[in-house]
């Protein structure tokens, strides 16, 4: 009886040992006399080159170092620790600027045999970088004219092609075409901007960025060079301006432009293809009266979401009777833009389903365009009643 449990407490301790080799602990018998050996593995496979010094407790108290020294290429590396009964030690990695440490473990009864230490460490992830940024195929400008200047709406489709996000202190610049101003942040998000250009504040995500942002651009005599250095590369880029008789745009950057129609209103549309980082083209023509092109918001939108042409009017200077109602409708029709952006973001990111989204979008826009209706109305009663 006594034999069979001798042999059965022998199983298991053969037993816990495979377990714990199994499990990556390091065997004590491994280790020579007075030596500290460690072993440093990432994602189990040996870590070669990584930082390592042995630190030790002794009975007294304190922590003293007893020496430092890298990994060979098959993650181990041994140092001198003279044999002492009590001395608890541990075993300090650095790794890709990370403090990794191992548990403690102490010299046994036998002086002939030294200690084992294991570090595991781990690689991170590397920041996302300017390289992994690009310009997707849905970026657009969108131009209106307002009398000397251009007004200039710039819908961008930033694509974050890495796992990490995209973030820095500085943040990322768009440099625009020199001349600029007035530059504010479009969809509600917050904007900075500095004599440069525009700066996206917040972190880029992995995947598609929507940026938008506005900014006003003189021109004299109905000429435009426009010259902008991108950050990020860029396939294609869309340009949308009001067709006028006279307007040109030109350039060795412009792969194809139409004419388009949409509730009564032409368009032209410019395919455009940046080179050397840098978007370069040439208007002539741009109408320098005072006027100025009001887009319709619901149709801005779906502009963006089915990549069509967005529907606009063109309303006449003039003042308008009600200026208090106007700023409350204004005010309104801010909300349902608001409204709008949530559902798309709600869409994106999976929060409802498509009959949800198709119903609460059908209701949003309806009311935009009654918002928008009343506003037209508004404006266009003004110069009637100024000529009663």
């Amino acid at each position: 009886m006594r034999r069979s449990a001798r042999l059965l407490f022998a199983a298991a301790a053969g037993l816990a040992g495979l377990v714990a080799a199994g499990l990556g602990q390091p065997s004590e018998a491994a280790a020579p006399k007075d030596t500290v050996v460690v072993t440093v593995t990432e994602n189990g496979k040996p870590a070669a080159g990584v930082d390592v010094r042995v630190l030790g407790e002794p009975p007294g108290g304190g922590e003293v170092e007893y020496g430092r020294a890298s990994t060979g290429p098959d993650g181990r590396v041994s140092i001198q620790v003279p044999y002492r009964v009590g001395l608890v030690l541990h075993a300090e990695a650095r790794y890709q600027d990370v403090l990794y440490k191992s548990s403690e473990a102490s010299f046994g009864a036998d002086p002939n045999i030294g200690v084992e230490l294991a570090v595991q460490v781990f690689e991170r992830a590397a920041a996302a970088t300017l390289s992994d940024l690009s310009l997707g195929s849905s970026s657009h400008l969108l131009v209106e004219y307002t009398g000397d200047a251009l007004d200039i709406t710039a819908i961008f489709d930033v694509v974050n092609g890495s796992k990490a996000t995209f973030k820095t202190e500085e943040g990322l610049l768009f440099p625009l075409p020199q001349g600029f101003t007035e530059v504010k942040g479009v969809g509600g998000k917050p904007l900075e901007s500095n004599d440069r250009g525009a700066v996206v504040p917040w972190p880029l995500l992995p995947g598609s960025n929507e940026v938008q942002f506005r900014f006003k651009l003189p021109h004299q005599d109905g000429h435009v060079d426009y010259v902008q250095p991108l950050p990020i590369r860029a396939g294609r880029i869309r340009l949308i301006i009001d067709e006028a008789p006279e307007l040109e745009v030109k350039g060795a950057q412009v792969l194809g432009q139409e004419t388009r129609e949409s509730q009564g209103r032409k368009l032209r549309v410019v395919e455009l293809r940046p080179a050397e980082g840098t978007l370069r083209f040439t208007l002539e023509g741009v109408p320098y009266q005072r006027y100025v092109a009001r887009w319709y918001a619901a149709g801005l939108s779906l502009f963006l979401l089915l990549g069509g042409v967005a529907l606009a009017i063109t309303g006449r200077g003039g003042k308008t009777r009600d200026a208090a109602r106007i700023a409350a409708v204004e005010q309104e029709k801010a909300a349902l833009l608001a409204e709008l952006e949530v559902l798309e973001r709600e869409r994106r990111e999976g929060e409802i389903d498509d009959e949800a989204y198709a119903e609460d979008r059908e209701a949003i826009l309806e009311n935009l365009a009654a918002v928008l209706r009343e506003l037209e109305e508004s404006e266009c009663a003004g110069p009637k009643d100024a000529a009663a």
